[in-house]
């Protein structure tokens, strides 16, 4: 961390919710909110995935911090406040979705630290999934670009949460002791186009 290039990606302001009732954010760093802001609230994190109970869980997780990691927002989490996109995405991967997935629980090791565009990738507030942050080439096409990404994924035997393609996505603050962390990721090129609609030509038949 101490060799961090110039201009890096962890450096991007994103804004932060005190919780997710929170409509008064305040602009932080990525870096800040992945690494501070995780190790003060470790404890709280540790006891989250401790309870047995789905709903201690969720008051638990509600409390935390919480961050829009595509982008700063002027107010309320809506599209429409958006003042500036970082450049980043963040997807979900569930465990509950890959169900089939050989190694789930090595699934950085052995899949997503070899893709030269992820930043970033920890286990999730639960501790069973992962959450991935990949800088994108073009984040005016935010919603594309995710599609591209959903379909790569798929094409590896990996399913993304949906819920993703919303530039408002809320991230709820982990704690990783070792996460995988590539200051030198490159930006995502891919975007996806819809499938073209046959052009059916209308022709005459000569008698």
């Amino acid at each position: 961390m101490e060799n961090k290039p110039e201009n890096s990606y962890l450096d991007k302001l994103i804004s932060c919710f005190n919780g997710v009732f929170d409509k008064e954010p305040r602009n932080i760093t990525l870096r800040e909110f992945l690494f501070d802001m995780s190790e003060q609230h470790k404890e709280q994190i540790k006891r989250l995935r401790a309870c047995s109970s789905k709903q201690e869980q969720k008051h638990f997780k509600n409390a935390l911090p919480h961050a829009t990691i595509s982008g700063v927002f002027e107010g309320a989490r809506k599209a429409e406040n958006l003042a500036e996109h970082s450049g980043l995405i963040c997807v979900d991967i569930d465990q509950k979705d890959n169900l089939e997935v050989p190694d789930f629980g090595l699934l950085i090791e052995n899949v997503l630290s070899r893709f030269e565009e992820v930043l970033y990738a920890a286990h999730s507030v639960g501790g069973k999934g992962y959450f991935v942050i990949i800088p994108l080439k073009y984040p005016k096409l935010h919603k594309r670009q995710f599609l591209q990404l959903e379909e790569e994924f798929a094409g590896i035997g990996i399913t993304i949460d949906h819920n993703c393609s919303d530039v408002c996505r809320l991230r709820c603050l982990s704690y990783d002791e070792a996460p995988y962390i590539n200051e030198e990721a490159v930006a995502y090129t891919g975007v996806y186009n819809e499938p073209r609609q046959p052009q059916w030509q209308s022709w005459q038949r000569n008698g």
